[in-house]
């Protein structure tokens, strides 16, 4: 740590840098009023600066532009200072007195040569402009002949090539760089450099068994040649022959043919080895083969391609071919008697069942599985059958059955209300009267209406369920957020629902968004791409619903 000074020590370090204190010492961090000998300035430099090797007045070390001197130096620029100096650094309010505008120049800038910025393009411009002959030379010298005045270094030229005679426009930069002036010269200059000589190309075309009929006439063009192995005509492209491509297509066809054909000695024994006995030559791995069955002595015809991957050779023995009368006796054997002939083992087959009489289309496979009359074995739901089950529900049928899937008008014989359950619902013990069933809720009672989301998902889901939010409670835990949680008279939550989802599947056209498998608790029926939707407008449209009816919002 430096020593420090007494106030006769300091006032002579600072004497000896060129300023004499005007103000008694008080520390070497304070600034410390002086007069400087050489500028006559009064600064304030620090002692402690000053001991450290600085420079004590800042305007002689250059530190700092006089206000006067900085004025001085704009009027040289051509700029009339119109605020006092701001800094070397600011924009300094000046007026041009060339072209008469207000400008905002910095002083350091001005200095180094700058200065009004809407003449410095006209300045600069100047400085670096040719003259026309100078200009001209350079381009006579590159073999172009000017046709109209020099327009600058980076504008088009129109000029005439000496060497191939077409008007060109190239630019005098390019041209002082080095670059052609014409393209055309150029383009022939650099193919020349890169083409190959007739008796090169040709040489590596007769390696590859061609034999050219015209000179060469560039790599990526066709060139007609001859085969000498089947001396056929062909063209072919250098550059393909030079990549590795065949030149001949006849005879490269022939070899990859022979290459996968493979010996016809090896293909039987394959086929035997299967259990099968060629009846015809082999003609190849992807052509179908007449053989026999070993096992069964029925012909087949399968490809020694699928042989070679382990696939079955005979399609009687695997179960792939079915024989007619065979399916025939399946059939009746089912208690079904074929009205046609054998359609195949997956298309539908017209038949008479033998029990009820009625005309059915079973498939073959489904029959042979099992199945058979769907009449008979109660696949068809019998309008009086699902009556009778909905009457075992107490609901009584008020128009014809219209569908497992679709609602059916009823009559409660409890309540006597108007309920449309689905039968799938029913048949499934779910359902019945919403007025009366014992799970779930009723309508009659209270019911919680609410809207979730799932940011992993990207889901949102409008539902109803009993007061105790068991359900929604069951959501949470699986990363469902509540958004809406209201409790309202049951009804009412069953026509919000319907509401919401009318609104999204109708009118805004969205499918159901997540599958069951993402939502094990239920209600994938009800969900919807968060993206597709206006949350806001969603949740606004549920408070509609139920404003001014009586509710208890579900903390």
């Amino acid at each position: 740590m430096p020593r420090r000074l007494n106030p006769d020590e300091a006032v002579e370090l600072m004497q000896a840098a060129g300023v004499d204190p005007l103000e008694p010492y008080r520390n070497s961090t304070v600034p410390w009023r002086c007069c400087c000998r050489t500028c006559k300035r009064e600064v304030t430099p620090r002692l402690g600066n000053v001991r450290a090797g600085q420079a004590a007045c800042k305007y002689c070390s250059g530190h700092a532009v006089d206000s006067n001197n900085a004025a001085v130096v704009m009027r040289t620029a051509g700029l009339e200072p119109l605020q006092p100096y701001p800094g070397a650094g600011r924009p300094w309010r000046c007026r041009c007195k060339k072209c008469e505008r207000e400008v905002r120049p910095r002083y350091a800038v001005v200095v180094k040569g700058g200065g009004c910025r809407y003449c410095a393009p006209e300045r600069i411009s100047k400085a670096v402009r040719l003259n026309s002959e100078q200009a001209e030379s350079v381009m006579r010298r590159a073999r172009l002949e000017p046709l109209e005045p020099y327009p600058g270094a980076n504008q088009p030229w129109r000029c005439t090539c000496l060497e191939c005679g077409e008007t060109v426009t190239p630019r005098y930069q390019d041209v002082a760089r080095g670059h052609r002036g014409c393209r055309l010269c150029a383009a022939k200059v650099s193919g020349a450099k890169q083409r190959l000589r007739h008796e090169d190309a040709a040489r590596l075309m007769l390696e590859k068994g061609l034999e050219p009929l015209e000179p060469y006439p560039g790599a990526g063009s066709q060139w007609r040649c001859r085969c000498l192995g089947c001396g056929e005509e062909v063209t072919s492209r250098y550059g393909n022959i030079r990549q590795g491509w065949g030149g001949c297509r006849a005879c490269a066809g022939r070899t990859s043919d022979n290459r996968r054909r493979g010996d016809e000695a090896q293909a039987v024994q394959v086929m035997r080895a299967a259990g099968l006995e060629p009846l015809e030559p082999y003609e190849g791995v992807m052509k179908p083969w007449r053989c026999q069955c070993c096992a069964c002595g029925k012909e087949t015809n399968p490809l020694l391609n699928n042989i070679k991957k382990g696939q079955t050779g005979c399609g009687w023995c695997a179960g792939n071919r079915v024989d007619p009368e065979m399916a025939v006796s399946v059939m009746r054997a089912a208690h079904l008697e074929p009205l046609a002939e054998y359609p195949g083992a997956h298309a539908p087959w017209l038949s008479r069942c033998l029990r009820c009489t009625k005309l059915v289309t079973p498939r073959y496979n489904g029959v042979r599985r099992g199945t058979g009359c769907r009449y008979c074995n109660d696949t068809t739901i019998k309008p009086d059958v699902a009556a009778a089950r909905m009457r075992g529900v107490d609901l009584e049928p008020l128009e014809p059955y219209p569908g497992s899937l679709r609602p059916w008008k009823c009559r409660c014989l409890r309540c006597k209300r108007i309920v449309t359950p689905c039968y799938s619902t029913v048949k499934q013990g779910w359902g019945g009267c919403r007025w009366c069933r014992t799970s779930g809720f009723k309508a009659a009672d209270e019911a919680l209406i609410y809207l979730i989301t799932h940011p992993g998902y990207g889901a949102a889901k409008i539902g109803v369920t009993a007061p105790s939010g068991v359900r929604l409670s069951r959501h949470q835990t699986q990363g469902w957020q509540v958004l809406v949680s209201e409790t309202v008279d049951g009804q009412i939550a069953l026509g919000i629902e319907q509401d919401i989802l009318n609104w999204w599947r109708v009118e805004l056209g969205l499918p159901k968004y997540l599958s069951p498998k993402e939502m094990p608790n239920g209600g994938h029926t009800e969900t919807v791409e968060t993206d597709c939707i206006n949350l806001a407008a969603t949740m606004s449209r549920i408070r509609s619903l139920i404003r001014g009816k009586p509710s208890r919002v579900r903390p």
